[in-house]
């Protein structure tokens, strides 16, 4: 999740959203904002202190919080498909503008599975994520918490390198 000039070129589009994150000691509040709309979507997990839990534990809450924002959005049955393992051959909506193709299948922001081929699901294009963590105690740890955060939003289709 490094800051690319790539994901502000392209023009809002439905599915576009920002999240911010706020995980502290005691919960952890994810809101999902369409780019398009302007509305919020809010998601809530637990404590998400990553000193308190550990990186790949406090990922994981910071992940449920954002899965929640993203199933008040509407996003629910993309994250089913993925959960249900069914993430291979999804066609990723460009996150770049690079893979920006308009005569591409994908470009209305539709996930399609090679099992269910005929399936069209709304898929969220994340345009940028804040997150705000209590438990960051230096630099190595915020580098590697940004590490583990990135590894697992990229596993579920939500951000790639060029995510800011």
């Amino acid at each position: 999740m490094e800051a690319g000039p790539s994901s502000s070129v392209l023009p809002p589009r439905s599915g576009d959203v920002v999240l911010c994150v706020d995980a502290g000691g005691t919960k952890t509040l994810a809101v999902a904002a369409s780019v398009d709309s302007k509305q919020t979507f809010v998601g809530q997990a637990g404590c998400g202190n990553c000193a308190t839990l550990g990186l790949e534990a406090a990922s994981q809450v910071i992940l449920r919080a954002v899965r929640d924002a993203l199933i008040s959005a509407g996003f629910g049955t993309f994250f089913d498909l993925i959960e249900a393992g069914e993430a291979e051959g999804i066609t990723t909506p460009p996150l770049s503008l690079s893979d920006n193709d308009a005569s591409s299948a994908d470009g209305d922001g539709e996930l399609h599975s090679t099992r269910q081929p005929s399936s069209n699901v709304r898929r969220p294009r994340v345009r940028a994520i804040w997150i705000g963590s209590a438990g960051l105690s230096s630099s190595a740890v915020i580098g590697n918490y940004r590490q583990q955060l990135s590894q697992l939003l990229q596993e579920y289709h939500l951000a790639d390198d060029s995510t800011p």
